[in-house]
């Protein structure tokens, strides 16, 4: 999975960077840690696909 993010964009990286840290709550932003890991196991790009 890691290396996955590291083959990503600056762009993209920074996507998933930003959708984590903005979640106000912090039940919201372990949320979107497992997300980010659940994305990036499926190679996602950006982590707003749905």
């Amino acid at each position: 999975q890691s290396s996955f993010f590291d083959s990503l964009s600056f762009t993209n990286k920074k996507e998933y960077i930003e959708w984590i840290v903005t979640a106000k709550r912090e039940e919201t932003r372990t949320e979107r840690i497992a997300g980010t890991i659940e994305r990036l196991a499926k190679k996602w790009k950006n982590p707003r696909n749905l």
